[in-house]
């Protein structure tokens, strides 16, 4: 842990994963400790808990358990490499950044961002989808010029990395590419904004070509469509 007390996932060697028999069977060691203490300790150690689910014999926690792009990327990458980048701009440069939104004319469909990047405290309440189409339209033109050479190409890696996981059809080349920048921008943004930044998104999305290749193209299986209910459900009065 560093100094604020946050965990850096950092590391400059992928681990294997681990397999379905050891998960099982960190998951029943968990199960069978004798105290809350005991299970608490198991659980630290090794990261596993006990699910119902271990107990089907075609279960496999670790290939079945699918990375959400949408809180991965969207909420958690993109989010906060922007806010990081904005945290770079001087004054000037941030009245260039708010007039270069401005001046973008996007269809109605695509939705509003804020008119002022002025005030952090306003990222709090945009979407997912606010911040995807971010990546996708805004990121690169507008920061063009105004940060560092390694913090936008780190940009714009994170930006081509958006473009290709919302494609809708994938194949073994886009899926190669996929994790070839995603190790690429990992190492440039570790070297801009240090290890303490790089949180577990960053190491669980190196995790996503997998889950593609398991299950297809995220829009098959990203949250927004749940995310999308949850605002349906809240606006039903009982």
């Amino acid at each position: 842990k560093g100094s604020t007390g946050n965990m850096s996932y950092y590391t400059k060697i992928m681990a294997p994963s681990r397999t379905k028999d050891q998960v099982l069977q960190q998951g029943t060691e968990f199960c069978q400790a004798k105290t809350k203490a005991e299970s608490l300790e198991i659980q630290k150690r090794n990261g596993v808990r006990y699910s119902e689910l271990l107990r089907l014999p075609y279960y496999d926690l670790v290939r079945m358990s699918i990375t959400d792009p949408m809180h991965t990327k969207w909420l958690g990458m993109v989010r906060n490499e922007i806010k990081l980048c904005i945290s770079k701009l001087t004054k000037s440069q941030l009245t260039r950044f708010n007039s270069r939104i401005k001046k973008i004319t996007v269809p109605y469909d695509v939705g509003r961002l804020p008119s002022d990047w002025n005030d952090q405290s306003d990222f709090n309440g945009m979407t997912a989808q606010q911040w995807k189409n971010f990546a996708l339209i805004y990121a690169r033109p507008c920061f063009s010029g105004l940060l560092p050479q390694n913090a936008y190409k780190s940009i714009c890696l994170l930006c081509e990395i958006v473009e290709l996981i919302t494609k809708p059809v994938f194949n073994d080349d886009d899926n190669l590419k996929l994790y070839r920048l995603l190790h690429e921008h990992h190492k440039i943004f570790e070297t801009v904004y240090g290890k303490w930044q790089v949180s577990v998104n960053y190491h669980m999305a190196l995790h996503i070509p997998e889950v593609i290749a398991d299950y297809g193209p995220p829009q098959v299986y990203w949250c927004f469509f749940y995310e999308r209910m949850n605002g349906m459900l809240s606006d039903i009065s009982c």
